[in-house]
């Protein structure tokens, strides 16, 4: 079942940033026949191979510059009814926007996330957008998308010239909503084609580390410095993309990124969503997908660790590196990206039934050891009726725990001595995994094991 869709219904902007890769898909058909969100919608909705739980993508161009997509968020939510629909914008366009959310019935409207893309305070991100009041606006429709109820984020590209300011970014941003800055601080995607030239330094490396969102594969981009790439990949088996006229796409990279044609399945507004799927079409554009050379993009990597097709874990002289860039003793392998609590407090989430934590103690005890604490607990509610949450650890390949019964916190402590590299290595297995989803009928379809609180070396 497709549970990832992207949808692109324009490629006009009205902004002119550099780094945006829907310049390199100069398609005039595209441009003038955008098909409208209802016509794409009523094919969408009469598909049988659409997951209920379908994550809905909207991007351009910018999005908004379409109106009515209300034609097209209503119809999916209500038909796949644990589907997202998240919008990629530049907030440029507050009254559109407003409009919008306004259209969205009140029980859809948590379901709706709008993801407004903001690099920085004024003097950067207008620059670098190219649009005078682009920063303003932006601003404007954070306000508007949080006082409609709708779930919303800032995306920032960081660059050093960012990071000077952050604080007072974070402050404005805050403003704006719940007294919460939700930014997601992302790096710059320049060589989402393979073989372009990395786009940072080491000191700039070092000076952006601190607002970096350290995701998974974000960290091996850089601690990597780009040697990186995703092939043999699942693309239009649990995915698709979608151009503005209806043409059904394997994936985001193949035409956004490289103007390819032979990934095209077909049109879902000439022939039916289920039938282009079904079609002979489409598995010569599988036969494409093997062949792909690879690539780098963001939104394909973001699929295929979710289907457990890319480990972006870290070599150790990557580890080193990351270390050395964000200044920390603890690299996480296996575990989602930190959850902050409002007590001040966090966690990670264990995403396989495996994880590593590897530690490099700052200072060792006489001997050569060191104390190792571990914090960890299983978030289910007592009262389910689940076979109960199994969890086994090693420490450098020595057992330390088999199959013990994890409670809603366990605090564990041990005597270690690292290994001849200088490191420790706490690993984690669980019997099972669970989804919120099954548990609790939310839309989070994540695969979790335990809540890893803290790993400490003293």
């Amino acid at each position: 079942m497709i549970n990832d869709v992207q949808y692109f219904n324009t490629l006009r902007c009205n902004c002119f940033c550099g780094f945006c890769s829907a310049r390199n898909c100069k398609s005039e058909e595209w441009l003038q026949n955008e098909a409208k969100p209802s016509d794409i919608a009523e094919a969408l909705v009469r598909s049988k191979n659409i997951a209920d739980d379908v994550y809905f993508w909207i991007a351009g161009g910018e999005p908004f510059l379409m109106r009515n997509l209300e034609d097209i968020v209503i119809p999916v939510l209500k038909k796949y009814s644990k589907s997202r629909v998240a919008i990629f914008t530049n907030g440029t366009d507050p009254k559109e926007l407003e409009r919008f959310a306004k259209a969205i019935p009140t029980e859809l409207r948590p379901r709706v996330f709008v993801r407004v893309s903001i690099d920085g305070l004024p003097q950067v991100h207008n620059s670098r957008r190219r649009h005078k009041r682009a920063y303003e606006l932006a601003l404007e429709s954070l306000k508007i998308s949080h006082d409609n109820g709708l779930d919303v984020n800032v995306n920032t590209i960081v660059f050093p010239d960012v990071v000077s300011g952050f604080e007072q970014f974070q402050s404005e941003i805050a403003r704006c909503g719940d007294g919460r800055a939700n930014i997601e601080c992302s790096v710059n995607w320049v060589d989402t084609v393979i073989g372009d030239k990395f786009p940072y330094s080491d000191e700039e490396i070092l000076s952006i580390a601190p607002i970096v969102t350290p995701r998974g594969w974000t960290l091996k981009y850089l601690t990597s410095k780009g040697d990186m790439c995703l092939k043999d990949c699942q693309a239009a088996q649990t995915n698709c993309a979608i151009a503005p006229n209806g043409d059904l796409y394997t994936c985001y990279a193949a035409k956004f990124e490289r103007n390819q044609d032979g990934f095209c399945m077909g049109n879902i507004l000439r022939s039916g969503f289920d039938t282009v799927w079904n079609n002979r079409n489409r598995y010569g554009a599988l036969d494409n997908v093997c062949d792909c050379i690879g690539c780098m993009n963001p939104s394909d990597m973001d699929r295929e660790v979710r289907n457990g097709n890319f480990d972006y874990s870290l070599s150790y002289s990557e580890i080193e590196k990351y270390f050395y860039y964000f200044k920390e003793t603890e690299y996480y392998e296996g575990f989602g990206d930190c959850e902050l609590h409002e007590d001040g407090t966090s966690h990670r989430w264990l995403t396989s039934e495996s994880g590593r934590v590897i530690c490099r103690p700052l200072s060792l005890e006489k001997g050569g050891g060191t104390y190792l604490s571990i914090s960890f607990g299983n978030m289910l509610p007592d009262s389910l009726e689940r076979p109960p949450m199994l969890c086994s650890i090693s420490v450098n390949d020595k057992p330390m725990l088999n199959d013990c019964w994890v409670s809603s916190r366990e605090d564990l402590k041990f005597w270690v001595e690292p290994s001849k590299d200088g490191y420790i290595t706490v690993a984690i297995n669980v019997n099972q995994l669970w989804s919120p989803k099954e548990v609790f009928g939310s839309a989070d379809t994540r695969m979790l094991g335990i809540a890893m609180f803290s790993v400490d070396v003293r």
